[in-house]
């Protein structure tokens, strides 16, 4: 509610008709975090999408269109590369309108293909070149801002271009059937298991914020405890001095049972992703057990805890983890039943006692081979409690060499944890 009326507010403050000082004005008051921006542009522009920015001639505004159609491919080029220079962006909107006439090759009627347009066009305008060909770049203070200043604009460029393919398509389709298709998802809300490496990169500044707020929340908690049983002898000792008037009552410090954390995880390369996230967040979490015990199998296992323990970050851990030659016994591949043997010759006697809550992070597949759930039911038996979180959506369990049917009876709950919301969702009942 606040954020929405200060965004009526910012409206009573700029011109509704000039449409990019109303996304800006939205921007600022409806945004709070960075990875919101392209999701917000979006939906902003399908809102909007059958307005244009009102010309202040409707004559002057045909006639330079016409210019810009009359030009050819060369000249179109070079008028493009003068306005970026010049920083014009009212010049550089009407280009951009006009390389999408040009360049798109857009028919009315047929699929939605907003993608496939915006390519053709940015080919044919070519603006890495432009930026490449700028003559600074000596490594003064002043030919450096130059340069940024041409790149921000290039940019500028490439999202007007965007904004009016997207604008036709709305026009020709509507806002609804084009929402479907180039609407981009949250970082939140995108699968471990088929991100992109940019939607990587977005997924791990999403989850830095969230690693603070939930080693933050678990701090407050562990302050804001419960005092432990009074404490006689350290009362009546501090009431000497005052005569027994006041009494301040002492306690002794609570004595809060910590469990221990068993982490069986799965880091090949179909699941490593989730991986990583996973034992970022077990990171922040690590105060909250008496002890954690991390092992990583793919298709041996070996135990990781000193990995974690002396490692700065998290992700400088798991790339470590990764790197050894230890995790492979056969070929490379994910082999849950061998894992599973392994942990129970190895370290079962040693890691399990009856408060240990046991994590197993992984898809189940199995790669066809022996899913040896015995050994997970033994384990079940010594330990409080058994999750498995599967990165997977629940529709493609038990599909192809998916061992997962296997498995479930012996754990307390199979958790889908596919995207970030999920994976934050079963922290925040952890703890």
């Amino acid at each position: 509610m606040a954020e929405l009326t200060d965004a009526v507010e910012a409206t009573r403050t700029v011109p509704l008709g000039e449409r990019d000082d109303l996304r800006v004005a939205l921007r600022a008051t409806m945004i709070k975090r960075i990875e919101h921006l392209e999701a917000f542009d979006v939906v902003f522009d399908l809102f909007f999408g059958d307005v244009r920015p009102a010309p202040a001639s409707a004559t002057a505004a045909a006639a330079g269109d016409d210019a810009f159609a009359a030009l050819s491919d060369e000249g179109l080029a070079g008028v493009l590369r003068d306005a970026v220079l010049a920083g014009n962006r009212p010049v550089l909107r009407r280009i951009s309108a006009a390389a999408v006439d040009r360049y798109a090759e857009m028919e009315p009627g047929r699929p939605v293909a907003g993608r496939a347009y915006l390519f053709r066009v940015l080919r044919r305008l070519d603006l890495e070149n432009l930026v490449a060909e700028d003559p600074g770049g000596s490594g003064a203070l002043a030919d450096r801002l130059r340069r940024d200043r041409i790149e921000a604009t290039v940019a500028y460029v490439q999202s007007a271009v965007e904004l009016e393919i997207r604008r036709r398509l709305v026009a020709d389709r509507g806002a609804e059937a084009v929402a479907r298709l180039v609407r981009p998802p949250l970082h939140d809300a995108i699968g471990f298991m088929n991100a992109s490496s940019a939607e990587i990169a977005a997924m791990r500044r999403g989850i830095a914020p969230l690693v603070r707020k939930l080693g933050l929340r678990l701090a407050r908690q562990k302050r804001r405890g419960r005092p432990g049983r009074l404490d006689f002898r350290r009362t009546i000792r501090s009431a000497l001095s005052t005569g027994g008037t006041p009494v301040q009552l002492r306690f002794k410090p609570p004595a809060k049972p910590k469990p221990e954390l068993i982490v069986i995880a799965d880091v090949s390369g179909s699941v490593a992703t989730f991986a990583r996230f996973t034992l970022q967040l077990l990171y922040a979490m690590r105060l909250q057990f008496r002890r954690i015990r991390t092992f990583a199998f793919i298709d041996d296992l070996v135990e990781v805890t000193d990995v974690l323990a002396n490692s700065v970050t998290a992700e400088q851990a798991f790339a470590t983890i990764t790197a050894d030659p230890r995790l492979i016994w056969l070929d490379g591949r994910s082999d849950y039943g061998h894992a599973l043997e392994t942990f129970d010759a190895r370290y079962a006697s040693s890691a399990l006692t009856g408060t240990a809550t046991v994590l197993i992070l992984g898809d189940g597949r199995n790669n066809y081979r022996a899913a040896q759930e015995d050994r997970l039911r033994l384990l079940a038996r010594r330990v409080a409690h058994v999750f498995w979180l599967n990165p997977e959506r629940q529709v493609n369990w038990d599909t192809g060499d998916s061992a997962i049917h296997l498995y479930a009876p012996y754990c307390e709950r199979v958790v889908e944890c596919a995207d970030l919301a999920q994976l934050r969702d079963f922290a925040d009942r952890l703890v």
